[in-house]
């Protein structure tokens, strides 16, 4: 051991690189020379010029296990040591993450391995690079290329577990540790608005009262279904959600459908449920467990008069799924009074289109309803 060093801590010795090293073992001080004097203001001009050997654990470490760095002179800025980054040290990771999208389930923190296997589900078609996860409850999924990651975004709602799946395309200012997902893309209707209307522009102002508008649906491009104008919408969460909205320069107002409204707790204040089954509050479990209780008994019941009712009876349904190359379909019986007509389409089918029976039959026995963005009937 080299007089003067401490026992039980690692060696740094700085040499100069035109020194002949032959002999000397790893973590070996020389003889101190007084010859070796490297002034403080030509440092960083030495540095490369110098030899720096370590008796650490760092020079265990495989190099091939990761990305190799160099050593970058610093600026001082009031006397602090600080990075400066500019466009071009950014611009790769920026180009790598661009097919990024940062995904959450309303309401819920499913577990990793959930989650991922729902995802692969969804992007069957698409070219899935990787899913990872930030924390609990958000994800991050790199796609192979930009196309399909503008595909998720602009495909709507996705549902998991009944509760409503967002994704959030990335972009370089999204802090992923503190992120969180503000908006939703909602399927928005506007019935009978006037033709005039219709172009892009003007759908872009009207839509832009609610979010962001993002496209129009199928038919409003091919103008082949004139009864409303869909209207794919970037939503806050917070809402709010009017019923209607009002022209400047027309002295009417427009109905406005949604095909979802986020639920929140005015309780807890979070989102996917009401107050009365927000496990937070006091009592929530006993709540719960009384719903429950009257859902069993409902379920008991042979018949039902009122639509809402059946909708408190999900075990009690008995789906007839009907094979297509599409997604599946469901026959599920119910009964409508004919009175009942336009409250049950505009919480149960915000959106859609229907066909029924009321003029042959007063109790509404046949009742048809499809989604026009994904069925021609």
């Amino acid at each position: 051991m080299t007089r003067g060093a401490k026992r039980g801590r690692p060696q740094m010795v700085l040499q100069s690189s035109t020194q002949p090293t032959t002999g000397m073992q790893l973590g070996e001080a020389p003889t101190p020379s007084p010859s070796l004097s490297i002034p403080e203001e030509n440092l960083e001009e030495q540095i490369n010029e110098t030899v720096l050997i370590f008796s650490s654990y760092a020079s265990m470490v495989d190099p091939e296990e990761g990305t190799e760095l160099k050593f970058v002179p610093t600026q001082i800025i009031n006397g602090v040591k600080c990075a400066k980054l500019d466009k071009d040290d950014v611009a790769a990771e920026t180009e790598y993450w661009q097919n990024t999208v940062l995904c959450s389930v309303l309401g819920a923190k499913p577990l990793f391995e959930i989650i991922h296997g729902f995802i692969k589900h969804i992007c069957a078609t698409l070219g899935i690079d990787k899913i990872i996860q930030v924390r609990k409850g958000v994800f991050l999924v790199r796609f192979g290329n930009l196309q399909d990651k503008q595909l998720v975004k602009k495909h709507g709602v996705y549902y998991f577990d009944a509760k409503p799946f967002l994704v959030k395309g990335w972009n370089p200012e999204t802090d992923m540790h503190i992120e969180t997902i503000k908006f939703i893309p909602l399927w928005v209707q506007f019935p009978n608005l006037n033709l005039k209307y219709w172009g892009a522009e003007s759908l872009s102002k009207i839509g832009s009262i609610l979010g962001i508008p993002i496209k129009t649906d199928r038919y409003a491009k091919e103008k082949s279904v004139i009864q409303y104008a869909g209207l794919l919408i970037d939503i806050p969460l917070e809402g709010p959600f009017p019923d209607f909205i009002e022209f400047f320069n027309d002295n009417d107002v427009l109905q406005v459908r949604y095909e979802w409204k986020p639920t929140k707790c005015t309780y807890c204040h979070m989102f996917g449920y009401e107050e009365e089954l927000c496990k937070k509050k006091k009592g929530g479990t006993l709540q719960e467990e009384r719903n429950e209780k009257r859902s069993d008994k409902l379920v008991g019941q042979a018949q039902t008069k009122e639509f809402t009712c059946v909708l408190k009876m999900p075990s009690a349904r008995q789906p007839v799924q009907v094979t297509t190359n599409s997604t599946p379909l469901h026959i599920n019986p119910f009964q409508v009074k004919e009175k009942n007509e336009s409250k049950v389409v505009e919480k149960t089918f915000p959106g859609w289109l229907w066909q029924h029976n009321f003029a042959l039959n007063a109790t509404g026995y046949i009742w048809i309803a499809w989604k026009p963005s994904t069925y021609d009937v």
